[in-house]
């Protein structure tokens, strides 16, 4: 067995047992004394021991990912907000969440509102992230940029999953945080160079328009 996740974190504890003058015995009675070349020598199997486990997971859960991506699975993790993991370890939509993420999509791609201004509506209305803390602009530029919305996977597979948002929202975001090069994840992003950004431009229909720059350098709106 290991007691730290890699070499140097194994090393480092061990550190912290000799200058506290802890020892570390097992339950059959044997001492992993550093003083002795016995007790370093086992010390230093442990450490590698863990490393050892550390590099195995690795190299399983990153083999086991463009299969389950391919295969349209869920890549495992914190459950994004908005769904809800079933027993086969797929996704399924949380409404009361997913009501909230539309807010955000729509908000920010047809709305012009910032991540920061997003932020304070949420926490302004009581609702709170996965983890039950507050939302931030970091937060929401965060699940503005996640493909899992619109019912994809890493890699751009299609997921088994219901998307949430649509796919001209979801493009409209990505356009929008590209044109307006967000400096940080906290909201206030620099100065967009497209001079009727954040919502001022509308249509005739009453929705907003996204600022878009083409691989020519020309801005128009759309």
């Amino acid at each position: 067995d290991r007691i730290g996740r890699s070499a140097a974190n194994t090393a480092a504890l061990f550190e912290v047992f000799d200058r506290a003058g802890v020892r570390l015995w097992t339950p059959d009675g044997k001492c992993f004394d550093g003083d002795c070349a016995s007790g370093k020598l086992t010390r230093s199997s442990m450490a590698m021991a863990a490393q050892f486990e550390r590099d195995m997971i690795s190299e399983r859960v990153t083999a086991s990912n463009p299969g389950k991506a391919q295969r349209g699975s869920y890549h495992g993790g914190p459950v994004p907000f908005g769904y809800e993991l079933r027993r086969d370890g797929g996704l399924v939509v949380c409404e009361d969440e997913a009501r909230w993420v539309r807010h955000i999509f729509r908000r920010y791609a047809h709305e012009g509102a910032s991540f920061y201004a997003i932020g304070k509506e949420l926490a302004a209305a009581n609702v709170l992230t996965r983890r039950r803390g507050a939302w931030t602009g970091r937060k929401v530029s965060e699940m503005l940029k996640s493909p899992i919305y619109v019912g994809k996977v890493r890699e751009g597979h299609d997921g088994k999953h219901e998307s949430i948002t649509d796919a001209d929202t979801f493009r409209r975001a990505q356009e929008r945080m590209q044109a307006t090069k967000t400096l940080n994840g906290n909201g206030r992003g620099k100065k967009s160079a497209h001079l009727l950004s954040h919502g001022l431009l509308r249509c005739q229909c009453g929705a907003g328009t996204t600022p878009t720059t083409d691989p020519n350098g020309r801005k128009y709106y759309r």
